[in-house]
């Protein structure tokens, strides 16, 4: 891994947290605005795709066919993390 990138591990973790993101409010765990913004380029142009919600679950049908269980464990450890936050975020 270079210093001035990111692991790819964390690139698809990023990819995950986006995919989550762009569920209906009412479906998704978490909200992250800046997971996009992490992606290289590569893994932009699919977290775009997620969008539109029948590209978004084949997206998701073919990571959890791919990789079992890799995704949901990203976004269940996210959400763990974030129920353990305070609530009050402001400064």
């Amino acid at each position: 891994m270079k210093a001035e990138s990111a692991s790819r591990t964390a690139e698809f973790v990023a990819l995950f947290r986006a995919l989550e993101t762009a569920k209906p409010p009412k479906r998704r765990f978490f909200e992250d605005p800046l997971a996009v913004a992490m992606l290289p380029a590569t893994l932009r142009v699919p977290a775009t795709f997620a969008n539109v919600p029948v590209l978004r679950e084949a997206l998701i049908r073919f990571v959890d066919s791919r990789w079992p269980r890799t995704r949901s464990s990203a976004v269940a450890r996210t959400k763990l993390r974030r129920s353990r936050l305070p609530q009050n975020h402001d400064g």
